[in-house]
């Protein structure tokens, strides 16, 4: 069984290379961040693992999945004409993360107009400010919103099937992740600027602590 102490270190790596690179953002060190930002998710999925024990459901390996293109999306989007894999490494990540909250739902798909009419009302408004500027980019772009929108959704799914408490660490992890890239994307095509980045930053590694968190919480894991 793993340890608490050992959690903890994880965490307090995680916490530094998290610090470090939001200050290599601020001083733009983006050079650094190839050192900083490229070990944030295997620090997570190494956290993650020592949590869990050994879990081999299929659920938890499409979870890990989506850890792992996480992963390749963040080295992508370090590379200055790594933008289109770094989009597609996400979106097959927010499919496996829907994959995974569609089996731990474990209740066919329903439509849940309360929130599903929020996110609709919110995406079309979303890209309707970023139309202009995205250019070639229209297709991809479109085709990753609705994707993580379905990831938002399905978070919301599992409500009635894991505890309460995992099931707010799942969800708000969802809809920070959507925040993230919401963020993002405005920095990137409409009006960049480093409190931006930083805040993408922020949000994106609070987005994908809380999915593990929830993960973790949804059995009778230890707790950290």
């Amino acid at each position: 069984m793993p340890t608490i102490s050992t959690s903890k270190h994880i965490i307090v790596f995680l916490l530094l290379f998290f610090a470090l690179d939001l200050l290599f953002i601020a001083l733009e060190y983006q050079n650094m961040r190839f050192f900083s930002k490229a070990l944030l998710l295997p620090l997570l999925i190494l956290f993650y693992i020592h949590q869990t024990k050994k879990n081999n459901t299929e659920r938890d390996k499409n979870f890990m999945i989506g850890l792992l293109l996480s992963w390749l999306g963040d080295l992508f989007l370090l590379l200055p004409s790594g933008f289109l894999f770094g989009l597609g490494s996400f979106l097959l990540a927010h499919l496996f993360y829907s994959r995974c909250f569609y089996t731990l739902s474990n209740t066919p798909l329903r439509l849940n107009y309360r929130l599903l009419l929020p996110i609709l009302v919110y995406l079309m408004l979303f890209l309707t400010l970023l139309f202009p500027h995205l250019n070639e980019l229209k297709i991809p772009v479109v085709f990753y919103a609705i994707t993580i929108s379905f990831m938002l959704y399905m978070g919301y799914n599992t409500r009635k099937t894991i505890t309460p408490i995992a099931f707010k660490n799942l969800f708000f992890g969802a809809l920070l992740f959507v925040v993230s890239d919401s963020v993002l994307a405005l920095h990137l095509f409409v009006f960049p600027s480093k409190f931006m980045e930083l805040l993408v930053m922020i949000t994106y590694v609070l987005a994908q602590y809380f999915l593990i968190q929830g993960m973790i919480l949804k059995k009778e894991f230890v707790k950290f």
